[in-house]
């Protein structure tokens, strides 16, 4: 009779386990807050390469990477070029009072794999939006290095530089 209470007593407790952390919030999703109340729509984004090209032999940059004010983050559609130097793709993003930070890897002007920042601009995809050129240029939070470009996207569905550049 003991020696069945041993064996059973692992299986109720690896089931409670289960059962306790199933249902724990602070496992769900790193992606910003899904509230109802807060809006949530597609983003264009421009990429303006301002640095001189170094290594012209290197690949051009293939999309931008989104990433969460909570930690993780998304890859935007592929670049499109939009004539020398420009390049263009979307995102689908949903709102968050922090700032997000967006970074792409142009091997043309660094020359190795990190991060680049300066020059984006974003608007919602959505008729007489406006481009919003972002101005806080911070040093990247990945562990590659280099620069990234922070923005918030307000729960009035506009794209705002933060109020403070840290």
């Amino acid at each position: 009779m003991l020696r069945k209470a041993f064996l059973i007593l692992p299986l109720i407790l690896f089931s409670l386990l289960v059962l306790v952390l199933s249902s724990c919030d602070w496992l769900s999703s790193t992606a910003p807050i899904n509230n109802p109340d807060y809006f949530a729509g597609e983003i264009e984004i421009m990429y303006v390469r301002v640095k001189e090209v170094v290594y012209p032999n290197y690949a051009d940059p293939e999309g931008a990477t989104i990433l969460f004010p909570t930690g993780g983050g998304k890859n935007s559609s592929n670049f499109i070029s939009m004539g020398e130097n420009k390049w263009y793709a979307t995102v689908f993003l949903q709102t968050d009072p922090n700032p997000y930070f967006i970074v792409t890897i142009d091997m043309k002007v660094t020359g190795v794999y990190t991060c680049v920042g300066e020059k984006f601009l974003l608007r919602p995809k959505k008729e007489g939006a406006e481009w919003v050129e972002l101005t806080c240029i911070v040093r990247s939070p990945l562990s590659i290095g280099g620069k990234a470009a922070k923005f918030v996207f307000s729960n009035d569905g506009q794209i705002r530089n933060p109020h403070r550049c840290l």
